[in-house]
């Protein structure tokens, strides 16, 4: 029997009493199991009596097990008689005993009840998507410019040079274009010459935007500048075309330009795609319940660790560093804030994919692990098996959050014909997110 205690908002208590058949019946199967798995000296597989087991094992270990099972066979189905979407659940057993009823309570946070404002009728911002002659020449001249060769000088470094240096603790040297280094970098290393060594400081830095930010902490590097290399003027002629697998400089032109069109379309597309959001997002009222964010707020953590692990930086060392620095709350409450954010997207695009019909078909996830197994140079099988049936189910689920994103966008916003479907298909590749997705909790 399932009793509504109490529900208030996205918070809910219920009690399950179950009758005293169904206990004593649990209590005779987990003794049988007990039999078939302990071995008890004196007695054959499957024959040692309750009491032996008991002593053997303890009471207390014996009633775990029973009131486990109890508990497992009826939460579940104590939430679909009530029709919750539970988010996260403590329960409160009572006295167990084989000769009377078995009760627990239950203390759940539900996911939030909302409804989607009229979207249909949001206008969304025209995004300047031109390409000019001008844009073209600036594309040729940073072509030209990045293909150009070097020659040796034995002198020190100048701020156009590049240097091939040899970093403090790695084992390959590499090149540094000063022109396009971060500053620290080229007034650091620029008035110095081959052989020397050199210490640069740099800054805290944030790598990333938006969800995907991150702080690198500010160190010292050491560097051994191994050649200074001037940067030959660089030509755009018919042998830059030529060069580069063109047929002509004319050609050359028109390929950048259908790049620069290209990119244009797909940054105006993902303005698109934000503002929309951003608008459903103002005009949700959504309550969202405290479980959801701190489960959020534990993958962002496990993802800032992750990234820094690939830097060869341990966790601690950065909350120490921003410990020392007196922004380890700040950093904690921003990671709160960014959990949020993400939950009510999530929720936003969850029920904009469910009133929109969205599905993701077998063939488009197939697509994006192939993708993703390119990007991470392994096989699609194997990012099956890292990702595994939970995380697969989380993958689609995402993808459909994201399509149903670039569906809504389209039907108020993308231009007719055939321009209309091209801009909806980079925008669905561009959508795609590259941050783990979390599978929604069960009850």
């Amino acid at each position: 029997m399932t009793e509504l205690v109490r529900r208030e908002g996205h918070e809910v208590e219920f009690r399950v009493t179950i009758p005293v058949q169904d206990v004593q019946a649990a209590y005779a199967e987990v003794y049988q199991e007990l039999r078939a798995q302990v071995k008890v000296p004196g007695f054959r597989p499957g024959k040692a009596p309750r009491s032996v087991l008991i002593r053997r094992l303890g009471a207390e270990a014996v009633e775990q097990r029973v009131q486990d099972r109890l508990i497992d066979r009826t939460y579940s189905e104590a939430v679909r008689e009530l029709n919750l979407r539970v988010v996260a659940a403590t329960s409160d057993p009572g006295p167990l005993s084989e000769d009377s009823d078995f009760s627990f309570g239950v203390k759940a946070q539900l996911y939030p009840e909302f409804t989607l404002p009229d979207w249909r009728s949001f206008t969304l911002t025209e995004q300047d998507s031109a390409v000019t002659d001008e844009m073209v020449g600036e594309a040729l001249s940073e072509l030209a410019n990045k293909v150009a060769k070097s020659e040796k000088r034995d002198r020190p470094a100048q701020e156009e040079d590049i240097l091939v240096v040899l970093e403090d603790g790695e084992k390959e040297s590499y090149s540094i274009d000063l022109a396009e280094a971060y500053p620290q970098i080229r007034q650091g290393l620029s008035g110095h010459a081959a052989g020397e060594q050199v210490v640069v400081a740099l800054p805290e830095t944030v790598h990333g935007e938006g969800e995907q930010a991150h702080r690198h902490p500010a160190e010292q590097v050491g560097f051994t500048i191994l050649e200074v290399r001037q940067k030959l003027p660089a030509e755009v002629d018919e042998a830059l075309a030529k060069e580069l697998g063109h047929a002509s400089l004319e050609e050359l032109r028109a390929a950048l330009r259908a790049e620069l069109e290209q990119e244009a379309r797909r940054r105006s597309l993902m303005a698109r795609l934000e503002e929309f959001l951003g608008l459903l997002s103002a005009q949700t009222a959504l309550d969202i319940p405290s479980a959801m964010t701190e489960q959020q707020a534990r993958l962002i953590l496990e993802e800032t660790a992750s990234g820094l692990a690939q830097q060869n930086i341990p966790f601690e060392t950065y909350q120490k560093y921003l410990s020392d620095q007196g922004k380890w709350e700040e950093f904690l409450a921003n990671t709160r804030q960014q959990a949020a954010t993400r939950v009510k997207r999530d929720l936003l695009l969850g029920e904009l994919a469910r009133e929109l019909g969205v599905r993701v078909s077998s063939a488009e996830l197939d697509d994006y692990l192939q993708s993703q197994a390119r990007a991470e140079k392994v096989s699609p099988a194997e990012l099956r098996r890292r990702l595994g049936a939970d995380g697969l189910r989380g993958l689609e689920s995402a993808l459909v959050r994201d399509k149903a994103l670039v569906v809504a966008v389209a039907q108020i916003a993308a231009p007719r014909g055939a321009a209309a479907e091209s801009e909806v298909s980079q925008a669905e590749q561009a959508a795609a997110r590259e941050d783990a997705p979390t599978e929604e909790p069960q009850g």
